[in-house]
């Protein structure tokens, strides 16, 4: 069913890889957010930004994936910077107490701010994760966009 996949398009730019994630975000694709994260953890440079703006529903499989952004992040001494998070991802990120464990911005601009020097930033809380476990790795396709060439590297999956 087209309206349950979970696109992620990813973005390389000078001090920061950036996520961008359309669609349902549960269960059934959840692996899929957690695969291209493990992807990206090893070139991991600089800030790691996770646009949720087009995800449109969460599970607590969802959840998990996110949580599994900030280990990734943590893994490398750097945090996750969460953009664009629909009301409703943001509520369910609180009743979890998973909203500590992120630097949440409304807007790309703030996410990106010092992402030049590379500088680590700080969550808004110093807690532990708490341990949602996000399902094993799925099945991944990738795939460049035309026009990938320039300042930013993109990825379409």
């Amino acid at each position: 069913m087209l309206f349950r996949q979970l696109r992620i398009r990813i973005v390389r730019m000078s001090g920061a890889t950036i996520l961008v994630a359309s669609g349902k975000l549960d269960h059934t694709t959840a692996a899929k957010l957690v695969t291209e994260l493990d992807a990206v953890a090893a070139p991991l440079v600089g800030r790691l930004i996770l646009d949720l703006g087009e995800v449109y529903d969460t599970d607590l499989a969802g959840l998990g994936a996110i949580a599994h952004a900030a280990r990734v992040a943590r893994a490398h001494d750097r945090t996750v910077h969460l953009v664009r998070l629909q009301p409703h991802v943001l509520r369910r990120l609180r009743t979890a107490g998973l909203e500590e464990a992120f630097c949440v911005h409304e807007h790309f601009t703030d996410a990106l701010a010092g992402h030049e020097t590379g500088e680590p930033s700080q969550p808004l809380g110093g807690s532990v994760l708490p341990s949602i476990e996000p399902p094993g790795p799925a099945n991944r396709a990738s795939g460049h966009e035309p026009g990938d060439e320039g300042h930013a590297a993109v990825t379409q999956l």
